[in-house]
């Protein structure tokens, strides 16, 4: 059997109704996970992010309470507390999403069939959690959606005993455990999360914690899964120009998610260090990161030539949300670069690779599968719509 699906690594929903409607066979990729699955099971289900698109809530005659809160200033909206009844539509919206959403009968029927780990991003509460200012982000309509965003999440996207969790409270719901020869962890990147930090100091010192307890522990695979990729193309451009550009309100929240964005810089590199620390006192281990978030699949390293220890960065695209069109990755590449960068002192190079079989970059949608080889390499392919494209790439 297959050792573990990670499949889909993010985006499992589409960012509107219309785009539903205009997108031919939305389930297909599930269909042929379906068909995989039949011919060789798998044992487990990774998603990373975006399990349901909730974007809707701000727009839905479902939640009239809310369209009413969005026509008012900011000073009022800031000021407005929470009533019952907007409180119990918004507990309706998220209740209703969930079962709309996920009953298509192959994605239920793999829910049904498969063990699955889910850690969810901005789209499970709504679009850029997390990247808003303070203000906003506190205020008392904010803070209540989020609260019955979280409430459905636990009950059905995160189901774990508390034991697999990194920590019972309520700071951050980081999740750790180990499958087969497999360590897992999956970041809370959205919980506690501002437009200055990805990850709050409680749920840093409960990772770190975690992995100094490991010391001495044999360690074959640990895959980290983060939501948005921790090497992927720079967004630097975009950053520099986005204040004199009309669409600046539009792209601000998706460049300020990124882990290259200027004010995580640091935050990146500190968890990089983290990782490649781990990976130095484990010198038989294979270190991994499983990502989503940006519509296309792709292959990425962070690499220490000095100390010869690398970290191999795994994207899977949308398994449900179309790619970007031709029109909108020509734009995305204009607008972004993949060179080579050097990270800290020099030390460290994180760049894209090409994976076998394919072009860089899988603008096709996908879901990604890993299986230790009787070579004992930690196997990746990609199952991509497009069926003439077979990638896949060996991690020794």
């Amino acid at each position: 059997t297959h050792a573990l699906a990670l499949g889909p690594l993010g985006r499992n929903g589409f960012s509107s109704a219309k785009l539903m409607m205009n997108t031919d066979h939305p389930y297909a990729l599930w269909e042929q996970m379906k068909t995989t699955h039949k011919a060789a099971p798998f044992s487990l289900l990774l998603m990373g992010g975006d399990q349901v698109y909730a974007d809707e809530i701000w727009e839905t005659s479902k939640c009239p309470s809310l369209q009413s809160w969005s026509k008012l200033n900011e000073k009022e909206q800031f000021k407005t507390k929470v009533s019952a009844q907007m409180r119990a539509e918004v507990a309706a919206f998220y209740d209703g999403l969930y079962v709309d959403r996920w009953e298509n009968k192959a994605m239920s029927e793999m829910y049904a069939s498969i063990p699955s780990v889910m850690m969810w991003d901005d789209h499970d509460i709504f679009d850029g959690w997390g990247s808003y200012p303070d203000e906003r982000q506190g205020c008392d309509v904010f803070q209540a959606i989020f609260k019955e965003a979280s409430r459905v999440y636990d009950v059905l996207q995160l189901r774990c005993s508390p034991r697999n969790r990194m920590s019972p409270r309520a700071d951050h719901r980081t999740l750790r455990f180990s499958f087969r020869n497999y360590l897992v962890l999956a970041l809370d990147n959205r919980s506690k999360r501002t437009m200055g930090s990805i990850m709050s100091k409680q749920n840093w010192d409960d990772v770190k914690a975690w992995l100094d307890q490991l010391q001495g522990t044999p360690v074959a695979n640990l895959l980290v899964m983060t939501g948005v990729p921790v090497v992927y193309r720079s967004f630097a451009k975009i950053e520099a120009t986005m204040d004199a550009t009309f669409w600046h309100e539009e792209l601000e929240d998706d460049v300020h998610d990124h882990w290259s964005s200027r004010p995580h810089l640091a935050e990146r590199m500190k968890l990089v260090m983290v990782l490649m620390n781990f990976l130095k006192s484990h010198a038989s281990c294979k270190g991994v990161l499983l990502s989503g978030d940006v519509h296309v699949g792709a292959l990425g390293q962070l690499w220490d030539e000095r100390q010869e220890l690398g970290l191999t960065q795994i994207i899977s695209s949308g398994i449900v949300h179309p790619s970007p069109t031709a029109f909108e990755w020509a734009g995305i590449q204009v607008m972004t670069n993949d060179t080579p960068e050097a990270l800290g002192d020099g030390e460290i190079v994180a760049e894209m690779l090409t994976p076998f079989g394919s072009s860089r970059y899988l603008r096709t949608r996908n879901f990604a599968m890993l299986h230790t080889g009787s070579d004992k390499k930690l196997w990746v392919n990609w199952v991509c719509e497009n069926e003439k494209l077979k990638p896949s790439f060996a991690i020794s």
